[in-house]
């Protein structure tokens, strides 16, 4: 039985270090907001980046971090006073195609 209190100590420190690490890692989801961003140079404007023709490429991973599927996407965006829409138009490695209008 003199092991009991030592056992009891070993015991409370593994939780109390659980914790710690439990805190440790929720801390890296803490949010972020546009207005961090506000004074990084140089700013986004969405009308003159999403205005006209623009391309782009990507890489679907699965949750172990293999390749599972590629894209190309043709987008145009088009703006009428402050309201914008942006057509992609997807195509996949497997031959599919998809398209998303925002």
């Amino acid at each position: 039985m003199e092991n009991f209190p030592m056992k009891r100590f070993w015991s409370a420190s593994r939780f109390g270090m659980a914790a710690l690490a439990c805190i440790a890692l929720l801390g890296g989801c803490a949010s972020v907001t546009p207005m961090d961003y506000r004074g990084e140079k140089p700013s986004l404007k969405l009308e003159q980046y999403f205005n006209g023709p623009l391309t782009a490429d990507g890489i679907v991973f699965n949750r172990a971090g293999k390749v599972v599927k590629r894209f190309h996407v043709d987008m145009v965006g088009v703006w009428h006073g402050d309201e914008g829409t942006l057509t992609e138009n997807f195509t996949y490695s497997n031959g599919a195609k998809q398209v998303r209008v925002w």
